[in-house]
């Protein structure tokens, strides 16, 4: 070969790299991993105004332990915030107007204690406040957030399950700059247990997703019956309970089948969004096959069985049902999460892992795009090099998406994926 021809191909070459480069850079789509060196879950991710976003990881091993990590748009760590002995599970998280956000956590210990704390965007604690409910011998089910546009709600469940007494959520208000305004009960009740998955506010009205169990007991506090399913309820800044929403579903052979609405979000038209899991039902003793739902809290999941997804679409004023749709997909879901759309649709990312920490059951991880009827528009599934379990969603400003996950890596550790997609889901 001559010395032209050589320094031709190197040319052609050089063009050829550059161009898939530029080509990558301009699709937008990304698939990082970044380390934590322990076996960390992820919770929860919110978006703030400034464009960034805090990701929350609870360590899975070690309940004592959690952290917050900022990264940009592009993927890049901004700052690490090591919440030390400061907390003991961090069980929410919540953005604030000027890019300030704010957290829950729980002193999983003795299961008593309630903390809330606002930080700057920058990871500066701003205020903090805990409080332990005035009860007796009750447990925390949920710790959950809710901001209004004036005020922070700290919503918790309780149950005394040992003496089968009462159940109730309370109502922790707070002013934005961390002012105790109130504490108030919102609901009572002797034989339904209700463990809340996501707050959401909606014209300065609290809405709060999860699942219900009602129980009773005979005189000697021996269990006769359970039932399970989802519940939506509404109310207002003083606390007041405009509606609430119990949901099951029957299939068309009378099956009953158990709806965990463990995601909510609010579309264009000022609809709520729920999106959850359907899960069988034990004909003989009409409770569902899952268990260990605490791990939910922690940001861990550990299903004992799978289902289908259900999105139901609600009238954000009345609580009234819109429409809903039932997605069968290849591999059984595990997890699902919904958020919002630009063309009042909405993006769904589901897991069908079934035993998350464990290498040996691989995860895979499917992206179903919504159009504002809850018809399907395309449906993608995320190939990765790890086992993924998605725990949250966002559309860019480009049309792509932003997926949090964790991921099962080389080094047998629970790290941080963060997936950037094109508009259709592509990596």
């Amino acid at each position: 070969m001559s010395n032209r021809n050589f320094y031709i191909l190197i040319i052609l070459i050089a063009n050829l790299i550059f161009g898939c480069r530029k080509s990558v850079t301009n699709n937008n789509t990304y698939f990082k991993v970044i380390q934590t060196n322990s076996s960390f879950a992820g919770l929860k991710t919110i978006q703030l105004t400034n464009g960034s976003y805090v990701i929350v990881m609870n360590e899975v091993t070690n309940r004592n332990r959690c952290f917050l990590i900022t990264i940009n748009e592009n993927g890049q760590e901004l700052w690490r915030k090591d919440l030390g002995d400061d907390f003991n599970m961090v069980t929410d998280i919540q953005p604030l107007p000027n890019s300030n956000f704010v957290v829950s956590s729980i002193d999983d210990s003795s299961q008593m204690e309630l903390g809330i704390n606002a930080f700057s965007a920058s990871g500066q604690s701003i205020w903090r406040d805990s409080y332990v409910p005035n009860t007796d011998s009750f447990l925390i089910q949920s710790v959950k957030l809710g901001v209004t546009s004036n005020t922070i709600h700290l919503i918790s469940t309780l149950s005394n399950d040992y003496y089968k007494k009462e159940n109730k959520i309370i109502n922790i208000k707070y002013s934005l700059d961390g002012m105790p305004i109130s504490k108030s009960t919102i609901a009572t009740d002797t034989t339904t247990i209700y463990t809340s998955f996501q707050i959401i506010a909606l014209n300065d009205q609290i809405n709060i997703t999860g699942y219900f169990r009602n129980h009773t007991y005979d005189s000697g506090y021996k269990l006769n019956d359970y039932y399970y399913g989802s519940f939506l309820m509404n109310y207002n800044e003083i606390g007041h309970l405009n509606w609430m929403n119990k949901m099951g579903y029957q299939d068309n052979n009378q099956n009953l089948q158990f709806f965990l609405g463990e995601s909510l979000c609010v579309d264009k038209s000022q609809n709520l969004i729920q999106a959850g899991i359907l899960s069988t039902v034990d004909k003989n003793t009409n409770i569902p096959r899952l268990y260990n739902l605490r791990l939910l809290e922690s940001g861990g999941f550990y299903r004992q069985n799978t289902g289908d997804v259900m999105v139901v679409k609600l009238n954000g004023a009345t609580g009234d049902t819109i429409n809903y749709q039932i997605f069968s997909l290849l591999n059984l879901s595990q997890r699902v999460e919904v958020n919002n759309t630009s063309d009042n649709g909405c993006i769904l990312i589901a897991t069908d892992n079934k035993y998350l920490y464990n290498s040996y059951y691989p995860s895979k991880a499917t992206l179903i795009k919504l159009d504002q009827n809850l018809n399907q528009q395309w449906q993608t599934t995320l190939n990765t090099p790890y086992p993924v379990a998605p725990f949250s969603v966002f559309q860019t400003p480009n049309g792509g998406y932003m997926i949090f996950s964790m991921v099962q890596s080389f080094n047998k550790t629970q790290d941080l994926a963060i997936f950037r997609t094109d508009a259709r889901g592509n990596l």
